[in-house]
C-alpha cells in the first residue's frame, strides 16, 4: 500500500478559510484511498515559533540574511519590487532536517503531496529517498501574490521572472494537480503534464453545510439579505470588493437590499463607505456560529471577484448549503458550472438588476440542486497510485 506525506502549510480544518478546506480535502481523500495508517501530515506552522529558541537569535537573522541573497541572486531586481514568490519560504530552520527523517523513514513505496511551491527545497529530499512529489497548489503563486500590470514593463518582468522560477519547481514534480482550470490549461499549455482537480466539500465541511441547508428549509429567508464573504487581505479580493462598494456608493442598492460583509479586514471598508453606503452592514471576522446563522437566512450571497488565480472554494460549498449565488465572470472561468449560481457581468447595471430580482425571490430561493460530493477514486487518489 503506498504510504503518503502530506506537506502543507495549513491545517486541515472544517473551519476556517479556503486553504484550510483544501488541505482538508487532500487529507480525506488520501485517508479514503489509503487508510490514516498510511498517510503522514508535515505541517509547516509549528516549526515557525520554534525558530527563536532552537537555534537562537543569531542564527535566525543568519537565514533571514541567507535567504534574502538566495531571492535577490535568483531574481535581482527583487532588490527593488518586495513582493512576490519567494521559494523556499517556509522551509525554516528545522524544517529541513525533520523533514529528511520522516522521509527516511517512510514505509515504501512512499509519495509526497506537496501543497505550495516555497516548499521547493524538500524536492531534492524527495529525489534522494526515491519519493515522487506530486504537487497541488493553491495558486500560481507567482501571479496570485503580484498579478502583472498594464503598461508596468519592470514591475512585470519580476513577475515574469517569479513565474519562470515557479515553472521549473513544477517540472521537478512528478505530476501537477491544480483547482483551477485556468491553471492547469496554462501549464498544461506550456508543455508540462497538468490535471485539473476541483475542490469540493468533504467529511465534516459537507456535513456542517447540510446542516445550514436543513435549517435554511425550516427558517424564513429574509428577502432584500444578502451576504458577502471575503478576505481584504488578498489583493485581489480586496480590490474587487472596493469596486463594488464604490459604484454601491454612487448609484446605490435596490430599493430594499441590505448587504452584510463578513471576512478578515472587511471592517477596513467601514472607514472609507460605511457613513456613505446606506444598505451595507461591515462585520470584519466573525465565528462559524455567527457566519452559519447568516447563511441559514440570507437570500443570497454576493463575489464580485474580477481577477486572481486559484479557486473559490466558497462556490462549491454554497451550492451545497443550498444558497443562491451571484458571482462575477472570472471565478467560473476556474471550474465547471454549478447550480444555483448566476454569473454577473462586471458591469454595475448588470449587478444593480441581478440584486433586485434576487432580493424578491424570498423563500423561493431555497431550490437550487444539491451538489454532488466525490465518488470513486479523486483525481488525487488515481494519480497517486500510478506514480
Amino acid at each position: 500500500m503506498t504510504h503518503v506525506i502530506i506537506l502543507s502549510r495549513f491545517e486541515p480544518l472544517a473551519t476556517g478559510h479556503g486553504g484550510n478546506h483544501r488541505t482538508y480535502q487532500l487529507q480525506w481523500d488520501c485517508i479514503k484511498a489509503f487508510g490514516a495508517e498510511n498517510v503522514t501530515r508535515v505541517l509547516a506552522s509549528p516549526w515557525r515559533p520554534r525558530v527563536a529558541p532552537s537555534s537562537g537569535r543569531h542564527a535566525v537573522l543568519w537565514w533571514k540574511l541567507r535567504h534574502r541573497l538566495r531571492l535577490w541572486y535568483r531574481n535581482p531586481r527583487k532588490i527593488l519590487v518586495r513582493e512576490g514568490l519567494y521559494a523556499g519560504h517556509f522551509v525554516v530552520p528545522g524544517l529541513l532536517e525533520d523533514y529528511e527523517r520522516i522521509a527516511r523513514a517512510a514505509p515504501r513505496p512512499a509519495v509526497c503531496v506537496m501543497e505550495d511551491v516555497r516548499f521547493s527545497d524538500l524536492i531534492s529530499l524527495n529525489t534522494k529517498y526515491d519519493i515522487p512529489t506530486v504537487i497541488c497548489p493553491q495558486n500560481i503563486e507567482s501571479f496570485d501574490t503580484g498579478a502583472l500590470r498594464i503598461d508596468a514593463r519592470f514591475y512585470n518582468s519580476v513577475r515574469l521572472v517569479d513565474f519562470a522560477d515557479e515553472f521549473s519547481i513544477l517540472g521537478r514534480c512528478a505530476e501537477r494537480l491544480f483547482i483551477s482550470k485556468v491553471e492547469a490549461g496554462l501549464i498544461g499549455g506550456l508543455g508540462l503534464s497538468a490535471r485539473y482537480y476541483p475542490y469540493q466539500p468533504v467529511g465534516e465541511i459537507a456535513q456542517g453545510l447540510e446542516a445550514i441547508r436543513a435549517k435554511r428549509e425550516q427558517n424564513r429567508i429574509v428577502p432584500g439579505l444578502f451576504l458577502i464573504v471575503g478576505t481584504a487581505k488578498h489583493k485581489a479580493t480586496k480590490a474587487s470588493l472596493r469596486w463594488f462598494f464604490d459604484h454601491a456608493r454612487r448609484a446605490g442598492l435596490p430599493q430594499g437590499v441590505r448587504v452584510v460583509v463578513v471576512g478578515k479586514g472587511t471592517e477596513v471598508f467601514a472607514g472609507e463607505n460605511g457613513s456613505q453606503s446606506p444598505g451595507f452592514e461591515f462585520r470584519g471576522w466573525v465565528e462559524q456560529a455567527e457566519l452559519d446563522d447568516l447563511l441559514s437566512s440570507v437570500c443570497g450571497v454576493l463575489i464580485p471577484q474580477r481577477s486572481g488565480f486559484g479557486a473559490l472554494t466558497r462556490l462549491s460549498e454554497l451550492a451545497l448549503a443550498g444558497l443562491p449565488v451571484l458571482v462575477s465572470q472570472h471565478p467560473m472561468m476556474t471550474m465547471d458550472p454549478i447550480a444555483g449560481v448566476t454569473v454577473v457581468e462586471d458591469d454595475w447595471g448588470a449587478w444593480y438588476e441581478a440584486l433586485r430580482q434576487l432580493s424578491h425571490v424570498g423563500e423561493a430561493a431555497l431550490e437550487p440542486a444539491r451538489a454532488s460530493q466525490t465518488q470513486g477514486k479523486s483525481v488525487l487518489t488515481e494519480v497517486l497510485s500510478a506514480v
